[in-house]
């Protein structure tokens, strides 16, 4: 089996390309009697001669033909590997898998992942959305690299940053019975028909986790996609919702709904970002954990 290293290549794309051992050994910074000796060695290991010496230098045989084509092409291949990997290292090309849920994507997520985006063209975002139960394990299996979603599912094995609090309320028309509490518990909702998000949403799931604690029955009057059609869902007088405090304050103003605080430890959360333990993040997804950590450092701040 023939053998050679990328500098003997190297060496031959150089000779051929000048006609000359003297001008080739120069361009890849060989002494000329370490390249006539480099030369002489892969010719033997060929077994045929690679250049014909000539008045002017040197020219290619055939057996140098072939072997400039492939050089040629092993060393664009090992150029296009470096450069890739070069970009992976510095964080300029690559992909972050998130898992997340509904609230913190409507919350918290969208505006620091445009900025991120924006900013580094050559990362791609995969989000997946999950309850906040499953995301850990998904970190576990390899599935995602960062999981935005509450910190009390980050056990031992997990690294955590606060990002903010998120409140469920409820939400119901101002004409509604109990539209004048200042609080209330879930179990006094579940006596009414409920406005939910779609089946696949986090919160969905989490509210049916919480229902099935308190050994009740959720009465679904209709899901819906998002919190503003929630909103004018229980304006309408079609149901009592649940949803974070954060993401329909904006429609108080417009709709004629009220939202009134749940009194259930579990309705107040820590949202942040976590990711294993065992398994340091690669340069875009720690590019992509310092845009979050930002954005809510400037939150906190506003």
């Amino acid at each position: 089996m023939v053998r050679f290293d990328s500098q003997d290549l190297r060496l031959v794309v150089a000779i051929a390309r000048s006609g000359s051992i003297t001008a080739g050994a120069a361009a890849v910074h060989l002494a000329v009697a370490s390249a006539s000796e480099r030369l002489k060695v892969l010719e033997a290991s060929v077994g045929a001669p690679l250049f014909k010496r000539v008045a002017r230098g040197v020219t290619l045989t055939p057996a140098g033909d072939v072997m400039l084509r492939h050089a040629q092409a092993v060393l664009d291949l090992s150029q296009g590997m470096e450069q890739e990997i070069a970009k992976l290292t510095r964080g300029l090309q690559g992909e972050v898998r998130v898992a997340t849920n509904s609230v913190a994507m409507t919350r918290f997520l969208r505006e620091p992942l445009i900025t991120f985006l924006r900013a580094n063209p050559g990362i791609n975002v995969a989000l997946e959305e999950a309850a906040s139960s499953d995301a850990r394990q998904m970190i576990l299996q390899g599935k995602v690299d960062l999981a935005v979603a509450a910190l009390d599912q980050a056990q031992a094995d997990m690294e955590t940053r606060p990002l903010f609090v998120d409140r469920l309320v409820a939400i119901m028309s101002r004409s509604h019975p109990l539209s004048m509490r200042a609080r209330l518990r879930l179990a006094e909702l579940l006596n009414y028909d409920l406005l939910m998000l779609g089946s696949r949403s986090a919160l969905h799931t989490y509210l049916r986790q919480q229902v099935a604690e308190l050994g009740g029955r959720i009465s679904c009057r209709i899901s819906v996609d998002d919190f503003s059609t929630l909103c004018r869902m229980a304006e309408a007088g079609i149901g009592v919702g649940i949803a974070p405090a954060s993401c329909v304050a904006r429609f108080e103003d417009m709709m004629a709904i009220r939202s009134i605080a749940l009194q259930e430890a579990w309705s107040e959360r820590r949202i942040g970002v976590f990711w294993s333990r065992d398994n340091p993040l690669d340069a875009p997804a720690d590019r992509l954990l310092a845009c979050l950590l930002e954005a809510a450092g400037q939150n906190a701040s506003a």
